[in-house]
């Protein structure tokens, strides 16, 4: 069954629900049924129903208080049910600008890219906390699903699955591009750590710029 008649099959039901929310990030069937307002066994129903047609898999298990829970996530035909138009469209101009430039030009490229998504999403001024806000809220602008956590001295941005679905593991400029994006933001120096294959997702770490003499500005976002 063609990604169109998927999408046309699943509108509007509770399954396109369950699979709009797996592709922001992984999930329990506890936390799905806490989301969806349903009980764990009906969300297993679905998710039976799901795995049988190969829309979702399971993800590995999360250790909690309690009994460990599975934890389920898209499988590729799960991705390939959205729109990949725009991933095309990138992944063309990509290619076009790899066979004209030379590498560092290319990384010119990605990251100037990268500062004028900055510019459009808008620098938060002022405290490290609004950048740092400003920089998930552009990331999920873009259909990521970010969450933060703390690092020794740094602060990791994370997201479980790539909005980009597998385009990083032939493409990773983008990973550059959205690097370059938090660092604009941010105003932070930003490592990309994203995990390209088997399951994409998103990881970037942050560490502040040391503060220029004399400078009165805000400062870059600290952990």
């Amino acid at each position: 069954m063609t990604p169109r008649s998927w999408r046309e099959r699943f509108l509007g039901t509770t399954r396109a629900r369950v699979i709009a929310l797996l592709r922001r990030s992984d999930l329990t069937v506890n936390e799905l049924a806490g989301e969806l307002g349903l009980t764990d066994n009906a969300v297993r129903s679905h998710l039976g129903a799901l795995e049988r047609d190969g829309l979702v898999e399971q993800h590995g298990v999360r250790c909690g208080f309690g009994k460990p829970a599975h934890v389920y996530g898209l499988a590729a035909e799960g991705w390939a049910m959205f729109p990949k138009a725009q991933r095309m469209l990138l992944a063309a101009f990509l290619d076009a600008a790899r066979a004209r430039l030379t590498a560092r030009q290319l990384g010119l490229l990605v990251r100037e890219a990268g500062r004028r998504c900055a510019a459009t999403a808008g620098r938060a001024a002022g405290a490290s906390r609004e950048r740092l806000e400003a920089a998930l809220t552009a990331i999920r602008d873009l259909g990521g699903h970010p969450e933060v956590e703390r690092k020794n001295s740094r602060l990791v941005i994370r997201s479980a699955g790539c909005p980009y679905g597998d385009m990083p593991a032939e493409h990773p400029e983008i990973c550059d591009l959205a690097a370059s994006m938090i660092g604009e933001i941010t105003g932070a120096s930003v490592a990309v750590r994203c995990r390209r294959t088997p399951r994409p997702s998103c990881r970037f770490e942050l560490t502040p710029k040391p503060a220029r003499r004399g400078s009165r500005g805000g400062s870059s976002v600290r952990p």
